[in-house]
């Protein structure tokens, strides 16, 4: 097993490509941006495409299929939580 790290782009959402059975580890800034951390095992050969959404605090939003992952204080003034889409995970063979 090792750590990889994946640049967030702390907008809407963005889909990372990464190890099957990823688990995501923390979230947080690095040099004032976002970035994820996950557990991977590097030589597994099957991956998946994980939709990540950002939601900013008061925005309305709907949750099916969203599982939160973390919140980032981006600035005093932005703060964005995120969401893993569920439903948009897909297998890459």
């Amino acid at each position: 097993m090792t750590i990889w790290k994946y640049p967030l782009n702390g907008y809407y959402e963005q889909s990372i490509e990464m190890p099957r059975d990823a688990k995501i580890l923390a979230i947080q800034l690095q040099d004032g941006a976002p970035v994820l951390w996950a557990e991977v095992n590097p030589h597994r050969l099957l991956k998946d495409r994980r939709v990540f959404r950002f939601i900013e605090t008061g925005a309305e939003f709907e949750n099916a299929g969203l599982e939160y992952v973390a919140t980032v204080q981006i600035s005093a003034n932005y703060v964005i939580h995120v969401f893993e889409d569920t439903f948009k995970r897909e297998e890459i063979k």
